[in-house]
């Protein structure tokens, strides 16, 4: 049974630039490395240091080259996919979910902000006077989270804003495209989410490769939400925590190994297996933490 995943041409042709740009950038290490010295100058006649040295001399060009022909290759598949767009039908075995698919634009997190602006005026009007409303957003869920509440017009009643495996939220040359369009220069002032009023939270576990990969190969949301002036960063690599029952005893709490929610760590294939250990199951270092800042206002750990 497989997932069909939609892939968007415009998102495609980003991708593809982006690799191309990776390759360039490459192209440019290799040859400085192909052609670098070596900084030791040469011994005297055919001694055995001087063998030595052109071996591993050698030994390093070609690994260079055939570096520089494993990303040409790569290179050409990627071309060739764009090509073929209209033939290509991309899906997902068995085990994978499409959250892990890298969202390279900002179409989904639009759509998903507008809906979730909708909901929080709704529970702001409902709730109670003096209650406390937290967000918490995963993955590319902390990207629209964001985008809803750090450009909402009023005041949404947020008053904590958290992301755990974060995909990256907006940056400030997405919002000014989005504001001015395609015609803003970069004379214009750069727009900021605006979170007056609103604590933010944020954590990443060590081997989280899927969010940092949402992160830097996306187009529209590559800052980190830690990067926000007074974000305060909890932990999610596991270890001793005050206990649930009694927070003057201390427990163990399990470490987050990817990027999981629940089970699976960065959902892999050879990463089978992996249970309770996401950043929102209950024994998990991320999930106490979170508990924490929703009942006080700030992490344990």
């Amino acid at each position: 049974m497989t997932t069909d995943v939609q892939v968007d041409q415009e998102d495609l042709d980003y991708a593809r630039c982006l690799l191309e740009d990776a390759y360039m950038r490459f192209q440019a290490r290799a040859e400085e490395s192909e052609g670098a010295e070596t900084g030791v100058g040469n011994p005297a006649g055919r001694t055995e240091l001087r063998v030595a040295l052109e071996n591993a001399v050698g030994e390093v060009v070609r690994n260079v080259r055939r570096n520089r022909q494993s990303a040409e290759a790569v290179k050409v598949l990627i071309a060739d996919i764009v090509t073929r767009f209209a033939e290509l039908d991309a899906s997902l075995g068995k085990g994978w979910d499409s959250d892990y698919v890298t969202e390279f634009g900002m179409n989904k997190a639009e759509e998903g902000a507008a809906t979730l602006s909708s909901m929080l005026r709704g529970l702001k009007d409902a709730a109670p006077p003096g209650a406390t409303t937290t967000v918490v957003g995963h993955s590319y869920g902390s990207t629209t989270a964001f985008l809803a509440v750090g450009t909402a017009e009023e005041d949404l009643g947020v008053d904590r804003l958290v992301a755990v495996g974060s995909a990256g939220v907006p940056t400030s040359l997405y919002l000014a495209q989005r504001e001015h369009g395609p015609e803003r220069t970069f004379a214009d002032p750069l727009p900021q989410l605006e979170f007056d009023g609103v604590d933010i939270y944020a954590s990443r576990a060590p081997g989280d490769v899927v969010g940092w990969f949402g992160q830097l190969s996306s187009a529209g949301h590559t800052e980190s939400p830690e990067s926000y002036p007074g974000a305060t960063t909890f932990d999610s690599d596991g270890g001793w925590v005050p206990s649930l029952e009694d927070t003057k005893k201390k427990e163990w709490a399990v470490a987050t190994p990817g990027h999981a929610s629940h089970d699976g760590a960065n959902s892999f294939p050879w990463e089978g297996g992996q249970k309770g250990n996401g950043y929102l199951t209950r024994d998990s270092e991320s999930f106490r933490n979170l508990a924490n800042i929703v009942a006080t206002g700030e992490p344990i750990s």
